[in-house]
């Protein structure tokens, strides 16, 4: 084994330890100031954790907060259509949240508008409103019947106003309301008083639940308009 003589070098000296520094250290507290520090570190991670779960939880508790505000809101929403029959003058609520008695008349005007109140302007738009609270098949049925009609009020600059001079609402079971109107219809042609004729209007209607492309809640089973 060669040692350091026998290589020619010179060995360091290994400085040691000062005596004097040494002397003032307490080594027996060193355990208790380690077990001090593990222990504070342990308790920091452990909060750390703490706090995790409570943000957890918290976000649980939010979504289903939520989720079940949005789900009573919808099912707010779906009560808002269920109306009974009192007498053929009007109807009454069951349950909370219903609309109010007025409003079967209100949506029986706003159709009987816009089916009679057209012009070379509206004709169109008009009957596609009125379209979308019909059922399928009777919209398939009335577009095939005014297409000829609308094309003769473009072309011919024709008007016609539409006054309501008495209206039924008969109430049946299941949400059905029948609604009989008697009116008479004015018509222009280029600015040109035509005459007056007296019509009769029936319509079916029937509560439908809530959608987002319909304003009303009541749906046209059947309509129809004549001579009277």
């Amino acid at each position: 084994m060669v040692n350091s003589q026998k290589k020619g070098v010179t060995p360091k000296k290994v400085a040691g330890l000062n005596q004097d520094l040494l002397g003032r250290v307490d080594l027996s507290t060193l355990p208790k100031f380690l077990s001090f520090k593990a222990s504070m570190e342990h308790s920091v991670l452990t909060l750390k954790y703490v706090l995790l779960v409570v943000v957890i939880l918290w976000g649980v508790q939010f979504s289903v907060d939520k989720f079940h505000d949005l789900e009573m809101a919808r099912q707010y929403r779906m009560k808002e259509f269920l109306l009974a029959p009192s007498d053929i003058n009007g109807i009454t609520p069951v349950k909370p949240q219903v609309v109010p008695d007025s409003y079967v008349d209100d949506v029986t005007t706003t159709y009987l508008s816009l089916l009679g109140n057209v012009n070379p302007v509206n004709v169109q738009s008009n009957y596609a409103i009125l379209s979308r609270y019909m059922t399928d098949q009777l919209k398939i049925q009335f577009h095939a019947e005014i297409e000829e009609w609308v094309e003769t009020v473009k072309h011919e600059n024709i008007s016609e106003i539409l006054k309501v001079i008495s209206k039924k609402i008969v109430v049946s079971e299941g949400g059905f309301y029948k609604v009989e109107v008697s009116a008479k219809r004015d018509r222009y042609t280029g600015g040109q008083y035509l005459g007056q004729t007296r019509e009769k209007i029936e319509m079916t209607l029937q509560i439908v639940p809530p959608s987002e492309k319909r304003r009303w809640y009541l749906q046209i089973n059947s309509l129809s308009r004549g001579d009277k």
